[in-house]
């Protein structure tokens, strides 16, 4: 699907939050070490803006066990997809192409959730009636 234009290496929470603020990607690949500094997430650090609180994140892990996994979703790291390592070149690529779709869809609904409801208070689209776009 959608091939990143760029991507960005970042080894810290701070500069990886600026730069998340600063150019919001449209996905995140975060090691699940760095999804969590002191006592917040960088999900919730996110939310406060509206153009970085829906972007997609992936938790890689070096922990390939279903507690490591279970202990990061405990501990408040919320995140998007979950994908310990060793993993296959092709499961990452399919999940990166998951999430930018679902990201995609997310969009275009909530563009067309903005649309109807700005045509809400014009007499041609009356209260109760859907605007279908194809």
């Amino acid at each position: 699907l959608d091939v990143p234009d760029q991507l960005t290496d970042i080894r810290a929470f701070a500069a990886a939050l600026q730069a998340a603020i600063k150019d919001p990607p449209d996905l995140l690949l975060v090691d699940a070490s760095l999804a969590m500094v002191d006592g917040g997430s960088l999900r919730s650090a996110l939310q406060g803006d509206s153009r970085t609180a829906r972007i997609p994140i992936i938790l890689l892990s070096t922990r390939a066990d279903e507690d490591a996994e279970l202990k990061a979703f405990e501990l408040g790291v919320d995140a998007d997809d979950y994908l310990a390592k060793p993993f296959s070149a092709r499961e990452l690529r399919a999940r990166i192409d998951i999430h930018m779709s679902i990201a995609r869809c997310r969009r275009e609904l909530e563009d067309r959730s903005r649309i109807e409801s700005a045509l809400r208070g014009c007499e041609f689209l009356p209260k109760g009636r859907r605007l279908l776009h194809a």
